[in-house]
């Protein structure tokens, strides 16, 4: 297996130039080309005996995993309160990330623009479904 990888954007709506990286990395590198989320909800019961729905989203991811040129599909069920906490810790590490990546910037080698510009777009929509769905649960406690 080569040890380079030509990084392409995965999104249908944008696209950035595809960039060639090299090294042993390479290898381990995954592309996301699909996420789907979808609700399922079970009854549940709580300690005082009370009924209450419990929602679960099925997540399902598809894509290269691990520079295999073969397309996966990997699917898993949580909770809704643990794919928000999944949800919190990824935003978490991707804020350290960027703030990591602006330092290293600074010098003379520069991340590529448009790669930034289309992973800006990608957060602008997630913190917009984000607080949207935020607004939903908010509206279920307050009822």
């Amino acid at each position: 297996m080569s040890d380079t990888a030509d990084l392409e954007t995965a999104n249908d709506e944008m696209r950035a130039d595809t960039v060639s990286v090299y090294g042993d990395f390479a290898k381990q590198l995954s592309v996301i080309h699909s996420a789907n989320v979808s609700l399922m909800v079970g009854a549940g019961r709580l300690p005082d005996d009370r009924r209450v729905l419990v929602p679960y989203v099925e997540v399902e991811f598809g894509g290269t995993f691990g520079r295999e040129d073969i397309e996966l599909v990997l699917s898993t069920t949580l909770t809704l309160e643990n794919a928000t906490f999944l949800l919190r810790r990824l935003s978490e590490g991707l804020k350290g990330a960027t703030e990591t990546l602006f330092s290293l910037s600074q010098g003379s080698m520069k991340a590529d623009p448009e790669r930034l510009v289309f992973a800006q777009a990608n957060l602008v929509i997630a913190c917009q479904s984000l607080r949207e769905a935020g607004d939903d649960l908010k509206g279920l406690t307050a009822a």
